[in-house]
Formats: structure tokens, C-alpha cells, sequence
């Protein structure tokens, strides 16, 4: 209270709230006493089951967030009470709007603030021995309380009976359970300390050096130990406000035909004495690793002069654009043709690059976008040849894929990148990678949960997990059950579940696939 009478600023005693946090109080609930200059005021706290709300999270005297977890489910459960009003059997809403709207409107609020309170199911402990043994965070209450709401409005996303087994609600509506919805939160925490300011208090507290073990919820979060092995983004680096670093000239829409005449009509235009590096970057599909590509050119002659290629293991098409970008910015840098080159032309196929290239980066593979602007501003200062004037780094997009020489020559580079021998150490992993790898760990729980939880008339048909289940596209009369009240949504010939009897084509009240097999009524029963 003196530092703000100091200051100048004025407090509202009346707004003032106390909590005490003790797991061994029993009964006692002291107030606190705040003496002013004016006056004495007598602050109280909440009674023992009570809590106190502060950024939209109840925070209990337990710290065991019930209060939370009760409150978010209130206000998820009117969400779908909404989304039930849509949902009309026959001429209700189609199934992927509303499985969008309650990714909207219900699950983001069952999540609210999971990186703060979610400790998970189970936390790592050692015994009296010394060995490994997880043991319960007790929040078995509080997931059970988000499930049953979660479990209400995936019913009136899918037309089926209140009987349905639960899995076969959680596949059908390709929406995971509320434990794998709540890690996958506490993971994005992980990657998200890493864009926040070296100087924010929970960076700190992660890369803080410890004499001892300290197991706090968030430190199990962010896992201190594996936390340099993902790239750091200053938000500070550039300036919201700033204007002076954003392209003049914004690239307008064309066709393909149309932009690979105009690359090729500004490729004649340059001077002679220049010299034209064509990057890109690749990526396998079942590989972690990118590769990025370089090739360069002497004028507009097309005399190739140099190429490479590098291995990027976790790194995505993007990070491989910026990187490659920058690998060829320093071989012509590097190359005995740069002391008679004017002008140094960057060429790549990612508009997206090419606009952080020259203006501000502030997202993955920020450190390469400033390494190159940093080589480039060296260009006027590189030794010429005499009669040679400096010019600059010029970024160019060029569409890729149009059969332009460079560009398919750097496609191919970066593709044998791909596969090159890893160079040691490995950079750190990109801030896009490791969302991917979150996501690719996120889906891959949830089969893992469908594969133990399916009903056993599931498993002998291989029906797997879907992002998108495409019968979901269906009318919801077509996606309504015929005979049974327990099952899938759409079912076979036989009575068993199968998403190969999408109806393709009707006739009456029936269904038939394209090599004319009899299918299942659509009627309900």
C-alpha cells in the first residue's frame, strides 16, 4: 500500500480477495487485516470448499482444481445444449458442422487453462528401492466431470442412441477423449515457452540451473532436461508497428501459365554480370528429416556454377525453404564468380519465405531468416573486380513446378538432401517441426486408445482412426442406425459395422454400392 501511495495509485480494497492454500488445514480459515492510511479493512477468504477465481481459473484451497473443472463443465454443458438445437435427426445440420462447432464451442472450453491446472493422470516417482514407478495425480474426479460433457455433445453430433458405446462415439466423431484432448495442451505448453522472452518468468523457471530436484506440474511439462533441443523465437525482435521492413511490392494472383512467362520475361531482363540462385526444399513422407536444395546460375545464360544440398532432421518444408535460402546466399557468397556479380537473385517457390526473407520473421526458423538478411547486408561490402559497381540481394518468387530449369534442379537437390548422410551436431528442432511431432504423438494416442477400447465386433473389420471420416459427409438421415441401438453409425449387410457400405446411389428406401450388392434400409428401425 506505501509503494502505491509512492506511486501515485489507488487500490480498491472491496476487490481485494484472499485465498489461503494449505492440504492440512482443517477448519481454519483466518482473514487478513489491510491497514491504510484511511482506514483498516477486514479481508475474508472463501469458505473451505470455496475457490477464487483469477484469469478465468478457480483456484481451490487444495489446489486440486474441482471448483474448475465443475465450472468449465457448466458452461461447455450450455454449449451444447446449443448445438443440440441443430441437431434434428432428419433435417438437422450435417455432421462435420457440427463436430466443428463443438470443437468450438465445447472443447475449447472443457480445455481452458489445461496448461495451468493439468497435472495428467500419472506422474513419474521412485520407490523405496529406487526404481521407476508412476503414481496418481488424483485427478480422476475432475476428468470424469469434462468426460460426461464431452460425451453429451458428441451425441448430437451423430445421430445415434444415448446407449452407444463411448469409444465408438469418440472414432465416429474423430474427436479424442478428454485425457489425450487435455495432454495434448500440456505438450503445446512445451513448444510454447519457447516464443515467449528469454526474460519471462517461465522461461526462467525452465532453463533456471538447479543444485536440486524440484518436480513441480509445470517443470514435468516442459521437461528442463530436452528443453535446448528446440529452437528459441525472440518475440521482441521486431516490432509489431514497424513498417519498415515489409516488401513494397505484394505478389498479386495469377495463373501458373502466366507467372512461368513473367519469371521467364524478368529473367532476360537482368544484367549479364549477375548471378541467380534457385533454392528449395523437400520433404519425405514417412521421414522426420527435410532436405534443402541449392543451385546457382551465372547471368541469364544458364551456366551452372555451383549446387548443394543438407540433411535437416525435424525440420519442416518451410524451415528447408529458409535454410536452403540461406546455404545459397553463402556458397555465391563463397564462389570466385561474386567479386565479377553485380547483383545476387535469390529464386524460390514459398511465397511465404520469400516475404519473411525480406521482411520480419517471427515465427519457425526465425534465426536463419536473420542470418540471411545479415549476409545479404554484406553483399555491397564483398570485394569486386575493378569496373564491377555493388548492388544488392534480391529475393524472387518463382512458380515452382512449371518446368523452369533452376527450379526443378534445386527440387531435385533438396530431394537428395532428403536422403544425404546427417552433419553433426544437428541443428535444433524447428518450432513447426516440433508442433508436428506433438500432433503426430497426439493422433497416434488416440489410436493406441481405440485399439484397447474398441468393441470386439470392431476389431476383426480393421477399422481404424480417421481425421475426417468421410461417411461424416452423409445427410444425417442417411447416418441414422437401422436395427440395433448399440454399434456404429453406419452399418452392413449383416448387421456389422462397416464404412465400406457408404451409400453411393439410392433407389426407394435402399442403398447399393457401385458393384450393385443389395445395402441396408436407411430407415431407423
Amino acid at each position: 500500500m506505501a509503494w502505491g501511495h509512492r506511486e501515485g495509485l489507488t487500490f480498491d480494497l472491496a476487490k481485494t480477495e484472499l485465498q489461503h492454500y494449505d492440504k492440512t488445514r482443517k477448519g481454519n480459515n483466518p482473514t487478513c487485516t489491510i491497514h491504510t492510511l484511511e482506514d483498516t479493512v477486514e479481508i475474508t477468504p472463501p469458505p473451505p470448499n470455496g475457490a477464487t477465481r483469477w484469469l478465468g481459473i478457480w483456484f481451490d484451497w487444495k489446489l486440486n482444481f474441482k471448483a474448475h473443472a465443475r465450472t468449465l463443465a457448466g458452461k461447455a454443458k450450455q454449449a451444447a445444449g446449443g448445438i443440440q438445437a441443430l441437431a434434428n435427426t432428419v433435417r438437422g445440420v450435417k455432421a462435420p458442422l457440427l463436430r466443428q462447432a463443438t470443437i468450438a464451442c465445447v472443447v475449447s472450453v472443457l480445455c481452458y487453462g489445461a496448461e495451468a491446472w493439468w497435472p495428467g493422470m500419472k506422474r513419474p516417482a521412485q520407490d523405496s528401492s529406487g526404481r521407476q514407478k508412476p503414481i496418481s495425480n488424483r485427478a480422476s474426479i475432475q476428468l470424469a466431470c469434462l468426460d460426461r460433457v464431452l460425451r453429451s455433445a458428441l451425441l448430437r453430433v451423430l445421430p445415434v442412441y444415448k446407449t452407444t458405446q463411448t469409444a465408438v462415439l469418440h472414432r465416429e466423431a474423430a474427436i479424442p477423449p478428454m485425457e489425450l484432448l487435455l495432454n495434448q495442451r500440456r505438450r503445446g505448453l512445451a513448444i510454447r515457452v519457447h516464443k515467449l522472452d528469454t526474460r519471462h518468468p517461465l522461461h526462467r523457471r525452465a532453463t533456471c540451473q538447479r543444485s536440486f530436484h524440484i518436480n513441480t506440474r509445470l517443470l514435468r511439462a516442459l521437461d528442463p532436461s530436452n528443453f535446448h533441443t528446440i529452437e528459441q523465437i525472440d518475440p521482441l525482435l521486431t516490432s509489431p508497428w514497424d513498417t519498415s521492413r515489409i516488401p513494397k511490392e505484394q505478389p498479386t494472383a495469377v495463373d501458373r501459365a502466366q507467372a512461368k512467362e513473367n519469371f521467364q520475361r524478368w529473367l532476360t531482363s537482368i544484367p549479364p554480370r549477375s548471378m541467380v540462385v534457385y533454392t528449395d526444399g523437400s520433404k519425405g513422407k514417412d521421414s522426420n528429416a527435410a532436405g534443402a536444395g541449392w543451385v546457382g546460375y551465372w547471368g541469364a545464360c544458364k551456366t551452372k556454377i555451383f549446387s548443394g544440398h543438407r540433411k535437416l532432421p525435424n525440420h519442416e518444408v518451410f524451415d528447408a525453404e529458409a535454410q536452403a535460402a540461406l546455404l545459397g546466399l553463402q556458397a555465391a557468397l563463397k564462389d570466385p564468380k561474386a567479386q565479377h556479380s553485380a547483383n545476387i537473385y535469390i529464386c524460390l517457390d514459398n511465397l511465404e519465405a520469400v516475404q519473411q526473407l525480406q521482411g520480419q520473421p517471427k515465427g519457425s526458423s526465425q534465426s536463419t531468416f536473420m542470418n540471411f538478411q545479415k549476409a545479404a547486408q554484406t553483399w555491397p561490402q564483398h570485394p569486386r573486380a575493378p569496373s564491377i559497381q555493388s548492388r544488392t540481394v534480391q529475393v524472387k518468387w518463382v512458380p515452382g513446378h512449371t518446368g523452369i530449369e533452376g527450379n526443378e534442379e534445386a527440387d531435385k537437390e533438396a530431394k537428395m538432401g532428403c536422403h544425404a548422410p546427417l552433419e553433426l551436431p544437428p541443428p535444433p528442432a524447428s518450432i513447426a517441426a516440433a508442433k508436428r511431432a506433438a500432433q503426430r504423438v497426439h493422433w497416434r494416442c488416440f489410436a493406441q486408445f481405440w485399439t484397447e477400447k474398441a468393441p470386439e465386433r470392431y476389431k476383426p473389420l480393421g477399422i481404424a482412426i480417421e481425421k475426417r471420416p468421410p461417411e461424416l459427409q452423409l445427410p444425417r438421415a442417411a447416418l441414422v442406425k437401422g436395427d440395433s441401438p448399440r454399434g456404429p453409425t453406419l452399418r452392413g449387410p449383416q448387421g456389422h459395422p462397416s464404412h465400406s457400405t457408404v451409400p453411393t446411389r439410392h433407389r426407394g428406401g435402399s442403398q447399393e454400392d457401385p458393384q450393385g450388392n443389395p445395402g441396408t434400409s436407411l430407415g431407423t428401425g
